[in-house]
């Protein structure tokens, strides 16, 4: 095809992507549609069929007609005169022509393809994947056809050309898909396409997490008609408008960590001034994405490089961060993808797991219920593992759970047991119950916990907490209103005050551990 070639002087499929992608990018289209046109597809695949002979179908008269005429060249035996595509509306056709020959005698011949589209939702190395097929629906080689005597052809053909025609429509698929000789059928799977849009990276699993859900969501459209087909990628429908979550303390050490548990041990005091038989560990929201963030920041894949041709692209994910909603832990992870030249032209997303937090032995457990897409989708649980690959190479995933070890011994002493834990409005709430010998303990710090905090709230710092405790013992604030009002404290302060109080009240280490 010498006018595409002409149309379209050395362009490559890598070329057509990146105009793609940003036009996508800068908000001119919703999606990335990788749609070409006949010129473009076969201006593009001489990019790469022809990489051995650039002169491929020149129009320089100063060029050999050899040069002009085989895409590459057989020695002095003829050889391979290049691929046509062209797209109808239910499929396309492939036209490729062959020279071969010797002593000046030359077989010259043309394989001609009709090839209809299939497009399905197949399970495949147990996921969810599309299957994309293209059938034979008509084959001809020169001016004879050949579909209906397929196996006479191929085994006439491989004593002309030494080749048997399975492995050349083998060879000319191999780019792009695979080739089953009982059905006549080339076909390609999501998984596929993955490879071929992240092959040379030497890290993909970002890409391949985002493009998996892209497919599963039925996101991805194989488009053809008159004179165009390609893929078209519905990526808007997954935009995200979620804001990172905004830690005010980083924990850089085993000091800073115990300092967190201590601050937020005050709640289990507060708790005593609720008659009962336990107490309660609370833990407030920004604690907990505190230590999540100190857990996992050094295990997280934060970065990728998506270089096509000779534009690189950049895939960022934020660290993971949770909010605590109803009685689910939602933990997020948000993807940035973006041009390297042009960064302000950002496409964001998001995946959440939707979690239930439990107790297993010392052990704080996140168990994934559901995945979360962008603002508006839900895709199950078939694709945890690619999310959960996101957080690096690490100890605390363990199959479809994010586990944190011995978190309990942060809180608790020998004398007591942690019965459950459960969301609550912003806390992941602990219920501690003492065992017998400590009961008594118990007792006494409701007995004397107020006197402790009347002491304390002498203390000017305190008193904003002092006025949320005055309106709870007369009735107009919860306990939650006081443990929301400590945690709007300083870490420093809520240190400070859990100190105050042990120092009033005495020895309850056997209830309360002494950081």
């Amino acid at each position: 095809p010498y006018d595409d070639f002409e149309s379209y002087d050395e362009l490559s499929f890598n070329d057509i992507l990146n105009d793609r992608l940003d036009k996508f990018l800068s908000g001119e289209t919703n999606s990335i549609d990788f749609t070409l046109t006949n010129a473009e597809v076969n201006s593009a695949l001489k990019d790469l069929y022809a990489t051995s002979n650039p002169l491929f179908g020149s129009s320089d008269p100063n060029v050999s007609e050899t040069d002009k005429k085989y895409a590459y060249k057989l020695g002095d035996y003829g050889g391979f005169k290049g691929v046509t595509v062209y797209f109808i509306n239910d499929g396309l056709t492939v036209e490729a022509g062959v020279e071969a020959g010797f002593s000046g005698i030359y077989y010259k011949t043309t394989i001609f393809l009709e090839l209809k589209l299939k497009t399905e939702q197949v399970m495949y190395n147990d996921l969810t994947q599309s299957k994309y097929s293209l059938e034979i629906k008509n084959m001809s080689l020169g001016n004879l056809p050949v579909l209906w005597m397929y196996d006479l052809s191929n085994w006439v053909y491989g004593l002309v050309f030494k080749e048997d025609l399975n492995t050349t429509i083998k060879n000319l698929v191999s780019g792009f898909g695979n080739y089953d000789l009982n059905t006549k059928t080339i076909w390609i799977y999501s998984e596929d396409i993955i490879k071929l849009l992240g092959e040379d990276n030497q890290n993909k699993v970002l890409l391949e997490t985002l493009f998996g859900f892209i497919d599963e969501a039925q996101l991805i459209d194989f488009k053809l008609g008159s004179n165009q087909g390609g893929l078209s990628f519905k990526l808007n429908e997954l935009k995200s408008t979620k804001s990172q979550y905004t830690i005010l303390n980083s924990i850089q050490n085993e000091q800073d960590l115990k300092n967190l548990f201590t601050g937020q041990l005050s709640s289990v005091l507060l708790s005593a001034l609720v008659p009962g038989s336990k107490l309660n560990f609370m833990m407030h929201e920004l604690s907990l994405n505190e230590l999540i963030d100190y857990y996992l920041r050094d295990s997280m894949i934060i970065e990728q490089e998506l270089k096509i041709g000779d534009v690189t692209y950049k895939l960022k994910a934020q660290p993971i961060f949770a909010e605590l909603n109803d009685d689910k832990v939602y933990l997020t992870i948000i993807l940035n993808f973006y041009n390297e030249a042009e960064p302000t032209n950002i496409f964001k997303t998001h995946f959440t797991l939707e979690t239930t937090p439990s107790i297993r032995n010392n052990d704080l457990v996140f168990t994934v219920l559901n995945i979360l897409v962008g603002d508006s989708k839900s895709l199950g649980t078939s694709r945890i593992e690619s999310v959960l690959n996101l957080l690096g190479e690490t100890d605390y995933i363990e199959n479809n759970e994010i586990v944190i070890k011995d978190f309990l011994e942060e809180f608790t002493t020998q004398h007591v047991t942690v019965e459950s834990v459960e969301v609550e409005n912003k806390y992941l709430v602990f219920e501690i119950t003492p065992d017998q010998e400590t009961t008594s303990l118990l007792q006494d710090l409701q007995n004397e916990i107020q006197n402790a905090l009347e002491d304390v709230f002498t203390n000017p710092q305190y008193s904003n907490l002092e006025s949320t405790y005055q309106d709870f013992i007369n009735n107009q604030a919860t306990l939650n209103d006081l443990i929301d009002t400590m945690n709007d404290l300083s870490p420093n302060v809520q240190q400070q005050l859990f100190e105050d109080l042990q120092n009033l009240l005495g020895d309850y280490s056997d209830l309360i551990p002494n950081l």
